[in-house]
C-alpha cells in the first residue's frame, strides 16, 4: 500500500478505504475470539424475551467515513441492544449481567487490538467519545445511550456522531436490529429545524483546536507546519463540511453522508456551496491528506508536521 501511494498509483479513497478495512477485519476477528471465550463462561446475553443481545462496535469519525489515514486512532462507542443476564452454563453455573458481559468483551477486545506487546499493536483505540466519556462505562445497551443523547447530549458530540457506522462485528453491521441504533442517532444529529445552535459549540471546539496546536508548536517552530491542525488545515476544511451538514442536513436529507469529498460534491449539488468553492475545497484535502500520509510513512509516526 505505501509503495502504490508513493508511486501514486492508489488514488487517497483507495489507500483510506484499505487502512478501514483491515480495522474492521481486525475488530470482527478480536470480537468473534473474546465473546466465543466470554460465552464458553457465562453463556451467550440475552434480552428480556430470551433472544440473543447483539453488540455494535461503532467506528466514529474518519473510521466511521472510511477515511482512516495509515497511523489513525480508532475512535470505539461499544453498545448493546439489550439489558439483560447471560444464559448460564448448562449447570446454571456462569450467569452474569449483560452490563458486566459486554464490559469484559470491551476489555477482552482492546488487549488483543490496542495494547502494546513486543510485538507492536494492531491499531491505537480510543473510547473517549463515549458517553461521559471516559469516566463513563466501556459499553452502554441502547436504552442508555437514547437516554444520553436525549437529556446530556453536547452540541458538539452531533459532530462526533454525524460519521459513526456499525463497523463489527461483521454479522451485525446489515443486521435489520442496527436500524433501531440509527433511529436513536439521527435525530440527535439532524433538526427539522434550520438549526444554528452548533455555531457556539464549533467556535469553543475550533478554539480548543487552536490554542492546542499553539501549545505544540511553542518553542518548535517546526510543528507550526501540521497539514492537521493548522490554520486552513485537515481539521479546518472537514470543520467547514461538517457544520453545513450539521446545520442544513435535517431539511437536505442528501447532506447526511459520512466521506468528506463525498458530502462536498452533495453541498454543491444542493446549491448549499459554489461548485468553484467545493472543487478547490476537494482538491486541497486530497493534497493535505496525501501529504499526512507521507509524513507518517516514514516511522509510522501519528504526526501531522
Amino acid at each position: 500500500l505505501l509503495q502504490l501511494d508513493c508511486a501514486q498509483q492508489a488514488p487517497l479513497a483507495v489507500v483510506t478505504q484499505a487502512v478501514t478495512q483491515l480495522a474492521e477485519v481486525a475488530l470482527d476477528r478480536a470480537c468473534s475470539h473474546v465473546r466465543a471465550d466470554l460465552d464458553s463462561r457465562h453463556g451467550a446475553p440475552t434480552g428480556p424475551d430470551g433472544q440473543p443481545v447483539p453488540l455494535w462496535i461503532i467506528g466514529m469519525g474518519k473510521f466511521g467515513a472510511r477515511e482512516l489515514n495509515v497511523s489513525s486512532d480508532i475512535d470505539l462507542i461499544y453498545v448493546y441492544e439489550h439489558e439483560g443476564e447471560t444464559a448460564g452454563l448448562a449447570d446454571g453455573r456462569g450467569r452474569t449481567s449483560n452490563h458486566e458481559y459486554f464490559a469484559r468483551a470491551v476489555k477482552g477486545i482492546y488487549a488483543l487490538i490496542g495494547e502494546v506487546t513486543e510485538h507492536g499493536f494492531v491499531f491505537r483505540v480510543d473510547l473517549a467519545l463515549r458517553p461521559n466519556g471516559n469516566s463513563g462505562p466501556p459499553a452502554v445497551s441502547l436504552a442508555a445511550l437514547e437516554e444520553y443523547l436525549q437529556t446530556q447530549g453536547r452540541e458538539w458530540e452531533r459532530f462526533a456522531w454525524l460519521k459513526s457506522r456499525v463497523v463489527a462485528p461483521r454479522d451485525s453491521v446489515r443486521s435489520p436490529e442496527v436500524q433501531a441504533l440509527r433511529g436513536v442517532v439521527l435525530p440527535f444529529v439532524f433538526r427539522r429545524y434550520l438549526d444554528y445552535s452548533v455555531f457556539d459549540a464549533l467556535r469553543s471546539l475550533h478554539r480548543q483546536i487552536r490554542e492546542h496546536a499553539a501549545k505544540r508548536s511553542a518553542g518548535h517552530p517546526g510543528r507550526a507546519n501540521d497539514v492537521k491542525l493548522s490554520r486552513g488545515g485537515i481539521r479546518e476544511i472537514e470543520f467547514t463540511v461538517q457544520l453545513l451538514q450539521v446545520v442544513r442536513g435535517g431539511q437536505f436529507p442528501e447532506l447526511r453522508c459520512r466521506p468528506t469529498l463525498e458530502a462536498l460534491q452533495r453541498l454543491s449539488r444542493s446549491g448549499l456551496m459554489s461548485a468553484e468553492t467545493a472543487e478547490a475545497l476537494a482538491q486541497a484535502y486530497t493534497f493535505l491528506r496525501q501529504v499526512e500520509h507521507r509524513i507518517q510513512y516514514l516511522d509510522d509516526q501519528q504526526t501531522h508536521v
